[in-house]
């Protein structure tokens, strides 16, 4: 086998299994940041301003987003915060 070649595979291979790696990067950093303007949007929002306005709703979202991680702050980002958005 030529080196040559050998030695262009394997660098196309780090090459494309770096780019992979930033893009996860920066994939988590922005998922991570999602789910945490979501939390703090949960805290920070008043038990009247939810859509049901039960007594425990607050608590109710703070265990989905911490419980669900990033599903649970999608799902909180359609179901109360995008409504007030609307």
């Amino acid at each position: 086998m030529d080196l040559g070649i050998l030695l262009g595979t394997t660098v196309a291979y780090v090459s494309f299994v770096s780019l992979l790696s930033i893009i996860a990067l920066v994939l988590n950093i922005g998922l991570g940041l999602f789910w945490l303007v979501m939390l703090i949007d949960v805290i920070r929002r008043e038990e009247t301003d939810f859509p049901n306005q039960s007594k425990d709703e607050k608590l109710v979202w703070i265990l989905v987003i911490t419980m669900a991680n990033i599903v649970g702050a999608i799902v909180y980002y359609f179901v109360v915060y995008r409504k007030e958005m609307v």
